[in-house]
């Protein structure tokens, strides 16, 4: 009995596969040549993807590079296909592909569409045959299920079961192994019916739209507007620049990915996402104040009201309302009492904190970022007060460690440019500070560590021995000069220099050059 059910809906999918799921074929545009071409205005097919820029005899076109991805989709009704919203926003041109007939339909219109649910209806210039929708409230852990799709590209049926409800966004939560190219294929139960349609992963799980959500759609009133049309509506321009935002902010790009949060709020200034995502980015960044002002406008703009049957919620968003709220009154607290000039700096230094546990656990283009940002930061601050020294050897010792991050990365002539800045910057705070013997001891340190880095181990033991004469307490003063003197071929005074940090300091980690 069993076999034969096995058999039945494996015949299930695979007609499924033939007559009703699509691969969908989505070119997406990636850059602007600069360069304009001519050529014949009677053959312009040669040049399928250009803009046309004048009309003479020969007409001009400026092409642009496009980014061929895959999707999925599947038909609900005769014309009627259904996909993600995420798939087809922003993309240059789209077509349905019947994979086994070799043929292709056009996308003619948006039908209905639900960004929140990540679901929209296409109408095609061509005809499929319908999957039997089934209800998605009666299913249970462990069902057995089916993804019949176009994981990268390819045809594929795949298997899993149900794990339960993502209960944030009601989702559909499985274990199955769908991927990239997944995204809008139907999931089936173990009768064929389509129960879901997928969405989204991540490292564990997959997550489908239930069916309910998308019959809800299908009854939903329709307005046939052209794609390119739909495309330019401000709302969906705003979950485009918001989705583009996503992706450089997953890249660690956190700035560029603010500008796009910037373009999304203002074509739609109660886009919750995006409010959201551009204070991650901005946390990131250090930018706790303008993250935490973004934070207080996503709690207005997601009011819980009071009722008796919803005191839990409300009491958990009041109470979330109220944290918030006090984390921004303590860092307009910190401000005051800093100062710009002293804010700044502080950001600076926490970002040069974090930046150095990074490179501990390896991520080493998250501490890239932090120690640049560290640097912007730093030289806020020296705009702002021009004598402080500390500010000066503070930014020249974030880009000797940003420089030692290059030269692990094999980025020799960044990573060389950088030690001339951090020479050039301890130059400087040795300039302004003369009377504090422990700070100008730390400054000669910079000095020598960049100037070691730089191969100049001499004139580095000048420096250490000026460090330590200053400030002959410091362990890590010892080791340096040691790691100079032991590239020189000086091996015994080294060892004098290892055992005196280690007599200062136990628990000191001596590290001999290689």
């Amino acid at each position: 009995m069993e076999h034969n059910k096995k058999t039945h809906l494996q015949g299930i999918t695979e007609k499924a596969l033939a007559d009703s799921v699509v691969r969908l074929e989505v070119w997406s545009p990636v850059s602007y040549h600069d360069s304009v071409i001519a050529f014949d205005i009677d053959s312009p097919t040669q040049y399928p993807e250009t803009e046309s820029i004048d009309q003479p005899s020969v007409k001009k076109y400026r092409i642009f590079e496009r980014e061929l991805n895959y999707a999925s989709g599947f038909f609900v009704e005769k014309h009627l296909i259904v996909t993600n919203v995420h798939v087809v926003r922003g993309v240059a041109s789209i077509f349905a592909e019947f994979v086994e007939k070799q043929e292709k339909c056009r996308i003619d219109s948006v039908e209905a569409y639900d960004i929140e649910n990540d679901l929209i209806l296409l109408k095609v210039d061509g005809e499929g045959v319908p999957l039997r929708i089934g209800d998605s409230t009666e299913i249970k852990p462990e069902d057995k299920i089916c993804a019949v799709g176009y994981p990268n590209g390819n045809a594929e049926i795949t298997h899993g079961i149900i794990d339960g409800f993502r209960t944030s966004n009601d989702r559909i939560r499985m274990r199955i192994e769908t991927t990239k190219g997944s995204s809008g294929c139907p999931i089936l139960n173990a009768h064929g019916d389509t129960i879901g349609v997928d969405t989204s992963g991540d490292e564990v799980y997959s997550y489908a739209i239930p069916s309910i959500t998308l019959t809800g759609l299908m009854n939903k009133v329709r307005e046939s507007i052209p794609l390119k049309e739909w495309q330019r509506l401000p709302h969906i321009r705003a979950f485009t620049e918001t989705k583009e935002g996503d992706i450089l902010q997953n890249k660690g790009e956190y700035r560029k990915a603010i500008v796009h949060y910037d373009t999304a709020i203002k074509l739609q200034p109660d886009m919750v996402k995006a409010y959201k995502r551009r204070a991650d980015a901005r946390m990131e960044l250090g930018a706790f104040g303008t993250a935490i002002e973004d934070l207080l406008t996503l709690k207005r703009l997601q009011p819980v009201p009071f009722r008796f049957d919803n005191i839990t919620k409300y009491i958990s968003w009041k109470m979330g309302w109220c944290k918030t709220l006090g984390k921004h009154i303590f860092i307009k607290l910190l401000r005051f009492m800093f100062g710009n000039c002293g804010w700044f700096r502080f950001k600076a230094h926490v970002k040069t904190g974090f930046a150095s546990a990074e490179v501990k656990r390896g991520n080493n283009s998250k501490a890239r970022m932090l120690y640049q940002e560290a640097i912007f930061d730093f030289t806020v601050t020296i705009n702002l007060k021009k004598t402080v020294a500390g500010s000066y050897n503070s930014r020249g010792w974030t880009k000797y460690l940003l420089g030692d991050l290059e030269t692990e990365e094999d980025n020799k002539t960044e990573a060389q440019k950088l030690y001339k800045e951090a020479i050039i910057d301890a130059d400087a705070a040795l300039q302004f500070q003369t009377t504090n013997s422990k700070k100008m001891a730390a400054y000669f340190h910079t000095r020598g560590a960049a100037k070691a880095a730089l191969s100049n181990h001499r004139e580095a033991i000048a420096d250490f021995d000026e460090s330590i004469r200053l400030n002959p307490k410091k362990a890590l003063f010892y080791q340096d000069r040691a790691n100079s003197k032991y590239t020189l071929g000086k091996s015994e005074a080294a060892e004098v220099d290892f055992a005196k940090a280690k007599e200062l300091d136990p628990d000191f980690e001596i590290n001999r050059p290689n």
